[in-house]
């Protein structure tokens, strides 16, 4: 089984609090959700490898985030939410990274 954990953080690079996850696709699962905690930080445990989408839902929404789960293997993402000045458009993340602890994992697009 494999995990993904993160980071939701302001334009300013400070810490998010109280911000929802949901994977909204991926392998077969139920719906899963997790909540950053003070520090910004969040955590989905016990997922099958493969392809998963995540979205963030605060006072705005972030597109959808593609991430890849490897068995023993645990992707860091990290999310950037415009909360100053919430877009007009569809675009509301500001940058997203995705760290791997294997250089040979490589982000897909979907």
């Amino acid at each position: 089984m494999g995990s993904i954990t993160g980071i939701v953080l302001n334009t300013h690079n400070l810490p998010v609090e109280d911000v929802n996850l949901v994977i909204v696709a991926g392998p077969s699962h139920p719906d899963i959700a997790a909540l950053t905690d003070a520090k910004g930080l969040f955590s989905f445990d016990n997922l099958r490898p493969g392809h998963y989408i995540i979205k963030a839902f605060g006072q705005v929404a972030s597109d959808d985030i593609p991430v890849q789960v490897i068995r023993n293997k645990t992707p860091f993402v990290e999310i950037w939410l415009d909360l100053e000045h919430p877009p007009t458009g569809d675009l509301n993340v500001i940058g997203e990274e995705h760290f791997f602890t294997d250089d040979s994992a490589q982000r897909e697009e979907y």
